[in-house]
């Protein structure tokens, strides 16, 4: 301070005086020494005398002993899914009043990037999982912050094809390794936005994961990318894992069936209407139809609709050019305008293919003066309807010695459809299709309408065969199996000479007329010689029976012999009638008591002996002796 009389200097920082030095000192240096905090401030001194004070110039200044602070979000840590070579993102944050640059090493490569950014992306390197991120203030500060991660799968191959055609089936494959331990492991992709059970399985950390999809339909435009990834769901033995993998585009294109013209050159059908009798051009035509096309196994399928009131030929092209198209159509046809000359008809496609190899078709009208319409129907080998199927009806033409399809009719949920025909003096044969698959084929026929509504009925599926079983004979075995109705036995007699007979078997069964789980089992006798008898004792209670031998050489039980037989008294066939027979009888005798007693006593006497012998009626045989007792008694007190 250079002033004269100076009374004292102050030091001002921050707008706030500090200090004050009151030595009173002229022309000198006032020092002073301050530890100031970080940040931006201002300083000034003031000189005062005794006329009085004065500022100097204020000047600002900064303070700055800290370097940036970082912070590194991602990536760290465990990474669900990831493959080699794909971007990751860098996140971070760094705060410094002075920032001024920033740069992160990987793989030792730095790169440079806006510090204020926050984030950026990076190429992933094999083997290689950290990363260190740097930053500097313009004070020379410098820090940095390293991170690691690793990944729980990792992707290690990815199979599809990148370019595809809407409703074409693709494949869709991806590896991954891991060190989880995988008890069980399922999967699904997601295919814009749609799911789909994937197949999955891991051996040893190596996991393959699959999908075979029909490609969805293109919404708009020519062509749309549609994303796709796989989610997996891991068992580790304690733990449910879901783990996501990363996403993936598919491009895919749509395609045509379309009227040929303009973009669309490649012909692959072309129709013309004819005459079925002298096949002569019917142009102009009417030609209404809806047809579904697909490449793949036909879960998704592009819709086309043609209506032309009149035409002379409809061409219609495909794209692209090199697939082979399934096709569903049904088509309807008739003469142009609004006259009736000829019958209407239906024209039909199912599950057939088309490519760029044109083919023609002739749609054949019937003069409706000729025509006899018929039902056609078409039931399976239970008589029930079948739905769906494809009824072709082909025409034989002398002239050109072939076979001419002039019809193809569906049948409905009752199995029916209509065809018509000029009925008594054409051939005509069928083939009733399913799914372009050959279910009938037809003799060579001619149609007549006999009992209406006319009806052709077509029968499908494999023949009854014969309601009956044949048995086979058991080889080295000499059997006989037989009932006696005198001794009431059922007798098996057998001689097994294979040498490998295990068991033999005589079976005897009483049935129930009444209730099937009711029947009894008589006998059920058993023998492991080689040879033997075996008997079962029936006895002569009335009833159904069958009688059964069985041979058993160890590997199952088979049938020898069986029959059944009948055992029944007179009473239990002539039943009630028969009881009412035996008591008229009975009753005629007791008549001879008016001629004579002993007489009329010895007649009801033998009356009941023989009735009971025939069996009419069974008395059995105590009543009838009591009888004979009682009839002797009598006479001799008579006879005294």
């Amino acid at each position: 301070v250079s002033s004269v009389g100076v009374t004292n200097v102050s030091l001002i920082i921050d707008d706030v005086f500090n200090e004050t030095n009151s030595s009173g000192i002229n022309n000198t240096n006032y020092i002073f020494s301050k530890i100031i905090s970080e940040g931006i401030h201002t300083w000034n001194y003031q000189s005062c005398n005794s006329e009085g004070c004065s500022n100097g110039t204020e000047r600002t200044f900064t303070i700055d002993s800290t370097a940036p602070q970082i912070t590194i979000i991602s990536p760290t840590g465990q990474i669900d899914s990831h493959s080699i070579g794909d971007l990751l993102f860098l996140n971070w944050t760094v705060l410094d009043l002075n920032l001024d640059s920033c740069w992160y090493d990987y793989n030792s490569i730095n790169t440079t990037v806006t510090c204020l950014d926050n984030t950026t992306t990076f190429n992933t390197e094999e083997n290689n999982q950290n990363l260190t991120f740097y930053a500097n203030d313009t004070f020379g500060n410098e820090n940095s912050e390293t991170t690691s991660w690793t990944y729980a799968f990792l992707e290690t191959g990815v199979d599809f094809t990148f370019n595809v055609s809407e409703t074409s089936n693709q494949f869709f494959e991806i590896n991954v390794t891991t060190d989880i331990t995988v008890l069980s492991i399922s999967s699904i992709i997601t295919y814009n936005g749609t799911n789909f059970t994937s197949t999955a399985s891991c051996t040893s950390g190596n996991c393959t994961i699959n999908n075979l999809l029909d490609i969805p339909l293109v919404t708009s435009g020519e062509f749309e990318n549609k994303s796709f990834f796989w989610t997996l769901s891991i068992f580790n033995g304690t733990d449910s894992i879901s783990i996501q993998t990363s996403t993936r585009i598919q491009n895919v294109s749509r395609i045509h069936l379309e009227e040929c013209g303009g973009a669309f050159t490649t012909q692959s059908l072309n129709f013309t209407a004819h005459d079925e009798q002298n096949l002569s051009r019917i142009d102009p035509f009417l030609f209404e139809a809806t047809f579904d096309q697909w490449l793949g196994n036909g879960s998704v399928k592009r819709q086309s609709n043609f209506s032309q009131l009149s035409t002379s030929d409809e061409a219609l092209c495909i794209s692209p050019t090199d697939e082979t198209f399934f096709i569903d159509a049904i088509i309807e046809y008739d003469e142009a305008g609004n006259a009736s000359i000829y019958t209407l008809r239906n024209f039909f496609f199912q599950n057939d293919t088309i490519n760029n190899v044109s083919e023609d078709i002739f749609l054949y009208l019937l003069l409706s003066s000729s025509s006899t319409s018929f039902i056609l129907k078409v039931q399976d080998d239970s008589l029930l309807p079948v739905t769906g199927t494809l009824i072709e009806i082909n025409r034989f033409y002398p002239g050109t010695n072939e076979f001419r399809i002039v019809q193809i009719a569906r049948t409905d949920d009752l199995g029916k459809s209509v065809g018509f025909f000029e009925t008594e003096i054409v051939d005509y044969k069928f083939f009733i299709t399913l799914n372009n698959e050959t279910l009938l084929e037809t003799g060579i026929q001619k149609v007549v309408p006999e009992a209406s509504p006319f009806t052709l009925t077509f029968n499908i599926g494999e023949p009854l065969g014969e309601p009956w079983k044949s048995q086979n004979e058991i080889s080295d075995l000499n059997s006989s199996l037989t009932w006696n109705d005198t001794s009431g036995f059922v007798t098996y007699i057998y001689i097994d000479s294979s040498g490998d007979l295990t068991l033999a078997r005589l079976l005897v069964i009483q049935e129930s007329l009444v209730n099937s789980t009711a029947n009894s089992v008589i006998c059920n006798e058993t023998s492991s010689l080689s040879s033997a008898t075996l008997s079962c004792n029936v006895g002569n209670d009335s009833g159904f029976y069958v009688a059964s031998s069985f041979i058993n050489r160890g590997n199952g039980e088979g049938l020898d012999k069986q029959f059944t037989f009948q055992v029944e008294t007179l009473s239990s066939i002539v039943g009630l009638l028969g009881l009412f027979y035996a008591w008229f009888l009975i009753l005629i005798a007791s008549f001879m008591f008016k001629f004579n007693e002993i007489a009329g006593i010895w007649a009801v006497t033998i009356t009941v002996f023989l009735v009971n012998l025939t069996g009419l009626i069974n008395f059995g045989g105590v009543f009838v002796t009591g009888t004979i007792a009682v009839a002797l008694i009598l006479t001799w007190i008579m006879e005294r």
